[in-house]
């Protein structure tokens, strides 16, 4: 992940792109965190609604289970759906 910001960080390709957080650990808030100020001061744009925590992680769920997961379900579908709103209002 490192590496793939460090090539970014060089050009303007990234420079209000819509960009969606994902969190499988609870525990990682710290992580979330930091991720969350280097996308930010990369002037990128993060898109509130469709960033979640989704607490994957210990559930040794399958991905078909993730899947058929319906409350894990429902909230990823949501935001994919709140980023590809903000992705089309910006096009």
């Amino acid at each position: 992940m490192k590496n793939a910001l460090d090539w970014m960080v060089g050009c303007e390709a990234f420079v209000y792109k819509p960009v969606m957080l994902l969190n499988a650990s609870p525990r990682a808030v710290h992580a979330q965190a930091a991720l969350r100020e280097v996308i930010t001061m990369m002037s990128a744009r993060i898109v509130e609604e469709a960033s979640i925590t989704v607490p994957i992680l210990g559930s040794h769920l399958t991905e078909d289970e993730i899947v058929a997961h319906s409350e894990t379900s429902t909230s990823l579908q949501a935001a994919l759906s709140a980023l590809r709103t903000s992705c089309m209002s910006t096009s």
